[in-house]
């Protein structure tokens, strides 16, 4: 998810190259959801020649195999499903297909697979490239710095108006990072003026979906601690009754959904902790993973400084860890904690303002 301008940008240029390769006529026409529907980013009425066909589209600058997951659970809740993005890899196209989700790119790829009332339709185009374009600007609310930044505005955005020194010493880093991070969300419209002293925050579930994406492959590879295996004797499915050494340590990925929902059965263990990494080893009885074995247990750092008592992470970070995961198991839990326990931080009125 992108921004809405941003948006429909994307959607043009995909459709202007896709109209330029096409015998038949194509003509289209956008529309933002309807407020209360966080599921999609804008409605596409689409038509070639004759025939109209209505998508319900998610629009993404960058998509990665990590976001299958969420894609998959997008498209068993409409009967028309498309992805529109700058650009589509060769392998990712193909696991889109094989889970039957239409796509289109600005690089002129796309896949349309539908049945009309006449006929099915099939528009299958693949092999072209993006065009080089200049790098562009670093985006300060993604960087390593900038993301715990923006996670301090997302679990707590009735704070959004706080002094930038305020935030910078909970979240632990410079006042020209908090400034710059502002200064991002602000372009981006995530922070618009209310006042001329005040912020609204807005548009926070397109943000989330954003950070999920840049936590995921920037931020949370350089805080693995280590990967490991348990001691023999050790049972994985009795990890609810191993005590946490102190509040410094918490589960979060899989785990904690369980604490969350009981509704999933963890086959993975993930840590999060303050705490030293011989000290986690001998309390859970941890072994490294080795090269010939799958880790069982994951254990990261925690990037934020205080702890509020719970045996879990904050939910939100527990709905980045499901949808990394690539696991549609995993994404339909996540989506049950976005219900249940984001939905209030996240989709409130000002949240979905466009």
């Amino acid at each position: 998810m992108v921004t809405e301008h941003a948006d429909k940008e994307i959607v043009m240029d995909a459709l202007e190259r896709l109209s330029l390769r096409l015998n038949h006529g194509l003509t289209w026409d956008l529309n933002p959801p309807q407020l209360a529907d966080t599921t999609f980013d804008l409605k596409l009425l689409l038509h070639i020649g004759n025939v109209p066909i209505e998508f319900d589209a998610e629009v993404k600058t960058t998509v990665r195999e990590t976001n299958l997951s969420k894609l998959i659970w997008q498209r068993q809740r409409t009967r028309n499903f498309l992805l529109v993005a700058n650009y589509i890899s060769p392998s990712l196209a193909e696991q889109l297909r094989v889970n039957g989700i239409n796509y289109l790119d600005k690089a002129g790829n796309a896949y349309l697979n539908f049945a009309t009332a006449e006929t099915p339709l099939l528009i299958w185009i693949d092999g072209q490239r993006p065009e080089r374009s200049s790098v562009e600007r670093a985006d300060h609310a993604f960087t390593k710095a900038g993301l715990r930044v923006t996670y301090w505005y997302l679990t707590q955005p009735h704070r959004v108006n706080e002094p930038i020194r305020t935030i910078a010493q909970e979240v632990g880093v410079g006042l020209e990072t908090v400034h710059r991070v502002r200064q991002s969300l602000q372009q981006q419209q995530f922070l618009i003026w209310k006042t001329a002293t005040s912020w609204l925050f807005v548009k926070r579930a397109k943000l989330l979906d954003k950070w999920v994406d840049a936590y995921t492959h920037r931020l949370k590879p350089s805080l693995l601690i280590g990967q490991y295996t348990l001691v023999k004797g050790r049972d994985l499915h009795d990890w609810r009754d191993w005590p946490l050494p102190g509040p410094e340590t918490s589960w979060g990925g899989e785990p904690a959904a369980d604490l969350l929902t009981d509704y999933l059965r963890p086959a993975h263990l993930t840590l999060y902790t303050r705490q030293a990494r011989m000290d986690i080893m001998r309390h859970f009885q941890l072994l490294p993973a080795g090269p010939d074995k799958d880790p069982t247990v994951s254990v990261y750092q925690k990037f934020w400084l205080t702890d509020d008592g719970n045996p879990y992470v904050h939910p939100l970070l527990v709905y980045a860890d499901l949808m990394s995961t690539g696991s549609a198991r995993n994404a339909e839990v996540a989506q049950l904690i976005y219900e249940k326990q984001l939905s209030g931080l996240l989709d409130g009125a000002s949240a979905r303002a466009l």
